[in-house]
């Protein structure tokens, strides 16, 4: 009997998980071609497909991929960090990435009193803004309160899709205009590597902005950038364990009580030990790492599948002010830390 409810579990996800995966896949393919972030392509094909949620035979699937793959991805993640590339380039990084994230964390939750908006929706954008863009976004939402019937201060799906969304055009944005403000700029690479790795919100957008002026800038912001995406996990467990201790975790929520730290983040955590270890041969990094995109993609497919345009229209005004607020503020942050230390 179990055995024929584990079977029928699987075939329910089986339509929707692979509908997510056909699609995530075209995006891994399209996306360099035409010159568009496959984040932020990924969900607007969800978007357009969101109809798709609502079929019968696919919703146990898009659901199962929202959640379950997309931690997947993100536990994965944690093969592309060792210890010793954080500790490389000394206390600089990892002082950038603290500053970051009070910066971002602290504006958000300062226009979130002063909008009378949740906490949870403060801590949502400025973790994207703060650490690396739609996978922070995915990562803090997942233990964050939710919204519902008894409890209206927690974030809803299309709070995280259409932050997702923002965070991943201003990184492109910024991929854009930043090594074009420093190529003409009297500035070192040395700098202009902590100050892209410190600004610019999604990892790949922040690399490839990097390299577009050098090699060593592009060194330089990949490890202050890898600073930046450590933090996650740690920030993540203190989210877990600060609203788990307040009234604002809904009496629905999906998760245990006494689950102070999910399992994905204990995975990604011990996934980085071995990574510094040395324990993960080459080319199995690779195709954890190739894992890890895709599921994450596939996730954000699944999100915007179950994200509807209407809703976004009414949410959107509110996220774009505070990402685009604590971005302003994270800019200004970070160039005068890096007045300050710079030699």
């Amino acid at each position: 009997m179990h055995m024929t409810d584990a079977f029928k579990s699987a075939s329910a996800h089986t339509g929707g998980v692979a509908l997510c995966a056909l699609v995530a896949g075209c995006c891994l393919v399209l996306a360099p071609t035409i010159g568009f972030p496959t984040a932020l392509l990924a969900l607007l094909c969800g978007l357009f497909l969101q109809m798709a949620s609502s079929a019968t035979s696919l919703e146990d699937g898009i659901r199962f991929t929202s959640d379950s793959v997309l931690k997947t991805g993100i536990l994965l993640l944690g093969c592309r960090i060792a210890f010793d590339d954080l500790i490389s380039l000394g206390w600089v990084p990892m002082l950038i990435a603290i500053v970051a994230l009070a910066a971002s964390l602290g504006s958000g939750l300062l226009l979130a009193k002063l909008m009378n908006r949740p906490m949870a929706f403060a801590v949502l954008t400025g973790t994207s803004v703060g650490i690396c863009g739609a996978a922070a976004a995915t990562t803090i939402s997942s233990v964050l309160p939710k919204h519902s019937f008894t409890n209206r201060s927690g974030i809803k799906h299309e709070d995280v899709a259409f932050t997702a969304i923002t965070v991943t055009a201003l990184s492109a944005l910024g991929m854009l205009l930043v090594p074009l403000i420093f190529s003409v700029a009297e500035v070192g690479d040395v700098t202009a590597g902590y100050y892209i790795g410190g600004v610019i919100h999604g990892y790949g957008q922040a690399i490839g902005a990097g390299y577009a002026l050098s090699d060593q800038a592009g060194y330089i912001t990949t490890i202050t950038k890898l600073t930046r995406v450590a933090l996650l996990m740690p920030l993540a467990v203190l989210v877990a364990a600060f609203f788990r201790s307040h009234t604002e975790i809904s009496a629905d929520e999906t998760q245990p009580r006494k689950q102070l730290v999910p399992p994905f983040l204990l995975g990604f955590l011990g996934l980085v030990t071995i990574q510094s270890l040395g324990l993960i041969p080459n080319a199995l990094q690779s195709i954890l790492t190739a894992g890890s995109q895709t599921f994450i993609l596939m996730g954000l497919v699944a999100l915007g599948m179950q994200t509807s345009f209407s809703v976004l229209r009414r949410v959107g005004p509110d996220i774009l002010l505070f990402v685009i607020f604590q971005t302003i503020v994270l800019l200004i942050a970070m160039a005068g830390l890096l007045l300050i230390v710079r030699t």
